[in-house]
C-alpha cells in the first residue's frame, strides 16, 4: 500500500506517513475546497418540496403532494376511529375479504432503501422509491406465467 501510494521511500521514514494520506478520493463524494461551492455549510438544512421537487408530481405511486396535504387539513377532524373502521376494505360492500398481508409484501424488499433515501430530500425521495416501485411491479408482472 505504501508502494502504491508512493510513500515506500519517503525520507524522513514511513512512520511519518499521515493517516489516511494513501486513500484514493473519490471525485465524486464531497471535498470541502476541492469540489463543493462556497458557502455550502450555510445552505439551508430544511429539507422540503421548495428545495427538492420530485419529477413526477403523482405520476406513479405516489399522489400529488398539495392536494393530499390540502385533503389531510379539511379532513384531519373527521379521521376518527369510526370513520376509519367505515373505509376498512374488509367491510365495504362488493368487496372481497383480504387477510390484509399481501398489500404488505412488497415493503419486504423496500424496506433496504431506507438506509440509502432516509438523507434525501422529499423530492428525490420519491423519485427513488418511484423508480424502485416501477422495478418490483414489473418483475411481478413478467413473472406471472411461472
Amino acid at each position: 500500500m505504501l508502494k502504491r501510494a508512493a510513500r515506500g521511500h519517503e525520507k524522513d521514514g514511513i512512520e511519518k506517513t499521515v493517516l489516511g494520506s494513501c486513500a484514493v478520493e473519490c471525485p465524486a463524494c464531497p471535498h470541502p475546497d476541492k469540489n463543493m461551492p462556497d458557502g455550502w455549510r450555510d445552505a439551508p438544512k430544511n429539507k422540503n418540496d421548495a428545495l427538492d421537487p420530485d419529477h413526477g408530481n403523482g405520476y406513479a405511486y405516489f399522489v400529488s403532494e398539495k392536494p393530499y396535504k390540502e385533503y389531510l387539513e379539511k379532513y384531519k377532524d373527521e379521521m376518527e376511529p369510526d370513520r376509519m373502521f367505515k373505509l376498512d376494505h374488509n367491510f365495504l360492500i362488493y368487496n372481497g375479504r383480504t387477510d390484509g398481508e399481501a398489500p404488505e409484501q412488497g415493503w419486504a424488499e423496500i424496506n433496504p432503501l431506507a438506509s440509502s433515501t432516509k438523507e434525501m430530500g422529499p423530492g428525490s425521495q420519491r423519485d427513488a422509491l418511484d423508480s424502485h416501485f416501477a422495478d418490483y411491479n414489473w418483475r411481478k408482472i413478467i413473472g406471472l406465467d411461472e
